[in-house]
């Protein structure tokens, strides 16, 4: 419904942190997904490659494992204000 009467050939949205790779009628909709604060099981980071040019676009998503628990480490050892809550989407909590 929200993308209803987009005459755009690829929409690129985004700060739900779900990777989403979809058609919806003509319009190609491409999520990247998110670097940090992942909801997805694997609890990668997924980020997209778009790549265009006169004849078209290509988009290539990516998932990435890290390390995180050097991640709250590091949260910790600055003492990070937000660091209680991004360590728990780095452990998992939101999935």
């Amino acid at each position: 419904a929200r993308i209803a009467g987009c005459e755009a050939d690829l929409l690129c949205v985004g700060h739900t942190h779900w990777p989403m790779n979809v058609r919806i009628g003509v319009t190609h909709v491409v999520n990247l997904g998110s670097v940090s604060n992942q909801q997805t099981p694997d609890l990668c980071a997924w980020y997209a490659l778009l790549s265009a040019n006169q004849h078209g676009y290509q988009i290539q998503q990516r998932q990435v494992a890290y390390d995180r628990a050097a991640v709250i480490a590091i949260l910790e050892a600055v003492r990070h204000p937000a660091r209680t809550f991004i360590m728990r989407y780095m452990q998992g909590e939101f999935v």
